[in-house]
């Protein structure tokens, strides 16, 4: 018996490099909540170049490395010490085009009420690679992998 055909590779498969469908910044002041971010991220269909930053310094600095030819998806902790995610917001709107760059705000908690503007979309911590896809779908849908 021959085993069954697949529409698509598995998620651990080896395969070919890809080009990046996404640039995805992850800015978080937890080491462990970026690392599950991360992973989770890597897990996805897509091919994504991935940064961590745990300030916004170190966001804008990672930021103007990016490929500007591809979406950017910058996932933020609401909860980051002294900064807080309004200024993140305001400064990166200032500074990148809004057509291709999308925030999202990353909380332990489930989001309640409307999103602040600026803010694409929310997801609760920690969440799954399923999660992920569905964001990204939903809300960025970069060419399809």
């Amino acid at each position: 018996m021959s085993p069954p055909e697949r529409d698509a590779p598995r998620r651990d498969e080896p395969g070919p490099p890809r080009e990046v469908d996404l640039n995805v910044l992850v800015v978080d002041d937890d080491p462990a909540d970026a690392l599950l971010t991360r992973i989770a991220i890597e897990q996805s269909r897509y091919q994504c170049r991935i940064e961590t930053a745990s300030t916004d310094d170190e966001a804008f600095e990672r930021l103007v490395q990016l490929d500007t030819a591809v979406s950017t998806l910058i996932l933020a902790d609401r909860r980051r010490g002294a900064e807080t995610i309004g200024t993140l917001i305001a400064a990166i709107t200032t500074r990148l085009d809004e057509a291709t760059t999308h925030i999202v705000l990353l909380s332990g908690l489930p989001p309640s009420g409307d999103l602040s503007p600026g803010i694409t979309a929310a997801l609760t911590k920690p969440f799954t690679t399923d999660d992920f896809e569905q964001l990204v779908t939903d809300h960025i849908n970069p060419k399809a992998p």
